[in-house]
Parts: C-alpha cells; sequence; structure tokens
C-alpha cells in the first residue's frame, strides 16, 4: 500500500490540482453528452409527431367515403325486446322506446243485468238450425248459387276480412264458414277472426 502525502514536501496540494484538471479535461464529454441527451428528447418527440399524423392519416381517410358519412346503423340495447333497423332518409340520433302502459284485458260490465242465468251476452249473433229446429254449426246454413260468392266480413274495429271465397252450388254449414273465414284472416291479419 502506497503512501500519498500530497503537497507536504512541496506545500503544493497536487490532488484537488489534478482533480480540477480532470474536470476541465472532461468538460467536452460533458457537453457532447448533454447533446446527446437533447437530441434524444427530440428523437422521442419527433416519433411522437409522427405517431399522432399517422392516427390523423388514418381518421382522415376514413372521411373521404361520401357513403360512410351518409352511412346510419341501428342498435339495441336489448334486442330481445326491441329490434332496430336504419332505414333510408334517416335521420341521426338516440331514440329511446318507453312502455308506458301494458295491455289490460278487456272486461264486460252489465248496467242492467239479465233475464236468466243462461241469456246471451251482447248483440245475437246468427244460429244454424238443423231440419229439427236445434242450434248446429255443422247443420247447412246456406248454399251458393251456381256463380259462386266472394264476402267480406267486417268485424267491429278489427280489419275487415275481405275476399273470402264460397264454391258454387256449394251448402256450407257454420263450421266451415269459420274455417273459410279464419284461412283468409290468417293470410291477411295473422289470427283466426270467426269462432262459432
Amino acid at each position: 500500500m502506497a503512501l500519498a502525502l500530497p503537497g507536504v514536501f512541496s506545500g503544493i496540494d497536487t490532488e484537488a490540482l489534478i482533480a480540477r484538471l480532470m474536470a476541465l479535461n472532461r468538460r467536452p464529454l460533458n457537453m457532447l453528452e448533454e447533446r446527446k441527451a437533447q437530441w434524444q428528447a427530440k428523437q422521442s418527440a419527433l416519433a411522437d409527431i409522427e405517431s399522432r399524423l399517422t392516427t390523423l392519416k388514418t381518421q382522415a381517410d376514413g372521411l373521404r367515403d361520401a357513403q360512410l358519412l351518409r352511412t346510419v346503423f341501428a342498435t339495441t340495447s336489448d334486442s330481445s325486446v326491441a329490434t332496430a333497423t336504419a332505414g333510408v332518409g334517416v335521420a341521426e340520433g338516440t331514440h329511446q322506446i318507453v312502455i308506458n302502459r301494458l295491455a289490460t284485458a278487456e272486461k264486460l260490465v252489465l248496467t242492467t243485468g239479465l233475464a236468466s242465468a243462461t241469456a246471451p251476452v251482447g248483440a245475437p249473433r246468427s244460429t244454424a238450425l238443423n231440419s229439427n229446429g236445434v242450434s248446429d254449426p255443422s247443420a247447412a246454413w246456406f248454399t251458393t248459387t251456381a256463380n259462386g260468392a266472394t264476402y267480406t266480413f267486417d268485424f267491429g274495429t278489427e280489419t275487415d276480412i275481405d275476399n273470402v271465397q264460397f264454391a258454387a252450388s256449394t251448402a256450407y254449414s257454420m263450421n266451415q264458414v269459420r274455417d273459410l273465414i279464419n284461412a283468409r284472416s290468417q293470410a291477411v291479419a295473422g289470427y283466426d277472426a270467426a269462432s262459432v
């Protein structure tokens, strides 16, 4: 192990002198390291700008397609409740369907009472009678002419069931008439309109 006694024999502090000379000679290296750090920061900033410009270009390319700009898409938050379809000329926006009242069952309230427990409720209906005068839905109700017949049936506020065709020279029972009306109402409105 060497023993160093700086400045003891000469009176000069050589260790401090050498440290300062080394720091002075290191100054160009320090300046280069500072410039390197500045260039690295500039390079990082340029890479960030390049990334942002690439994103902007991609989005601008999407705006070039006029058809895409005019396209409106429709979605629904719960497709089991309602479906959404966008048509021609639809305006963009958010729409909400709110059910403020559920369907209620129709009730018939009698204000005058009935003549008996077996009296019919409501307007009287046509009844087909058999040869003994007993109500029989399978008995012949009417017979068409040689030209046949076409009828329109009106069931109150429901959609009219039109073009019910009856074959020429055929006897029809109430049940057969009902079946023809229901076949036509299923085709027109999707439900059975008549019952016997």
